[in-house]
């Protein structure tokens, strides 16, 4: 009854709403500077086109209209410089069997898939990314060798969050989790102004965004702490310089009936010393922060990280890892891909032998009631990272 319900809340073609959503969109500023985005159909950084369902899909007839409605749309939209669509959802195990053998087009642009800790009535709900690039965007470069990297780190001992927090305290570090404005380095430049510098530079963030990230930290202060939606973690020396710099969003997915999932990415990862721990440092104080406020609610952590530099190698260190590639008979693939975000997004990463900069991400997470997250982040274990940071 339930999903038949759900089912049966949309009477208009999905195409029908995707066309006039698109309209609304169109001419809408791109915000580089949130990550997560919104509901609904959304125009986000790097020329990207994504849909975001305000309910969990149950059926593979509407996931593969949803799907190709989406992929259909960059003929359509008079913003010239969409060169890849997406749809993120929430849907039931059912659909993804049955999408495979009724729409294998739709299907084999699937990119991540992984069950989450909810259901829709009696059926397992997973969260999927589907992904198409354009002709005009070229062949993302993805290196075999970064998840044959990553399964060799799955192998080696995980230094403890406290740990890992303890040495980067005795390497004279400071934790932000606000933007301080009394924080300045050598040359003068207050902490703001180098977040403003090195994102822009990474991420293509603008003048302004880094204020107007601090602002909403502030207000969320007087919020109760489930409620929070951004968190970020700064790492200077003691010299006031950025060491390394990351931030968090949430975006809760509606099921039905009043209930969802919440998402939290974690973003930004900015690390400026090579070859030391101070980039899972800082995502351990990240997600410390998070399981705090809203651990109860047993959200999706994850990360999307650049398959051409150390990011998986660093979230792994803190406790991600890379979901089990799902079998056939839900995908309907043999060859279904290591979870992976193929040509994303464009990140000037110095990489400039090779010959693009879009890049391919592996999708990772926290996974859900495995030991070593339990050990990583307990309760006593998120405070002691928090007392010891100074974060309140």
């Amino acid at each position: 009854m339930v999903q038949q319900e759900l089912a049966q809340q949309s009477t208009a073609p999905i195409r029908e709403q995707l066309q006039a959503q698109m309209r609304e969109v169109a001419d809408r500023r791109i915000d580089a500077a949130t990550s997560t985005g919104a509901l609904g159909l959304d125009l986000r950084s790097f020329d990207r086109l994504m849909y975001t369902p305000d309910h969990a899909i149950a059926g593979a007839a509407e996931l593969s209209e949803l799907v190709n409605g989406v992929h259909g749309l960059r003929e359509l939209l008079p913003h010239p410089e969409v060169g890849r669509t997406m749809v993120r959802a929430l849907v039931t195990q059912e659909a993804l069997v049955n999408m495979s053998s009724t729409s294998p087009d739709a299907c084999s642009t699937l990119e991540v898939a992984v069950a989450v800790p909810a259901h829709l009535g009696e059926s397992q709900l997973y969260y999927v990314v589907f992904g198409q690039n354009g002709e005009q965007r070229q062949t993302p470069i993805t290196p075999s060798e970064i998840p044959a990297k990553t399964a060799e780190v799955l192998a080696k001992d995980t230094i403890h969050s406290v740990t890992r927090t303890e040495r980067a305290i005795a390497s004279k570090y400071s934790y932000h989790h606000m933007v301080d404005a009394d924080v300045r380095n050598d040359e003068g430049q207050t902490l703001e102004q180098q977040l403003e510098y090195w994102w822009g530079i990474r991420f293509g963030w603008q003048t302004g965004d880094v204020a107007a990230m601090q602002q909403r930290l502030e207000a969320e202060r007087e919020l109760p702490r489930e409620a929070k939606n951004e968190w970020l973690s700064a790492i200077t020396d003691n010299n006031g310089n950025l060491v390394a710099a990351a931030k968090a969003e949430a975006l809760d997915l509606p099921i039905g009936n009043g209930e969802s999932v919440r998402l939290v990415e974690l973003t930004e990862f900015l690390s400026l010393v090579p070859r030391n721990e101070s980039m899972e440092a800082a995502i351990i104080h990240l997600i410390a922060q998070v399981e705090h406020d809203c651990g109860n609610r047993n959200p999706v952590i994850f990360a999307e990280c650049n398959t051409v530099n150390g990011a998986p190698i660093n979230a792994r260190k803190s406790g991600l890892t890379i979901p089990r590639p799902l079998d056939e008979e839900i995908t309907g693939r043999e060859d279904f891909p290591l979870q992976t975000l193929f040509g994303n997004v464009k990140v000037d990463d110095g990489r400039r032998e090779l010959p693009t900069l879009y890049r391919s991400f592996l999708w990772m997470y926290l996974p859900f009631n495995e030991e070593r997250r339990k050990q990583m982040y307990s309760r006593s274990a998120v405070q002691t990272v928090l007392e010891l940071t100074g974060t309140n």
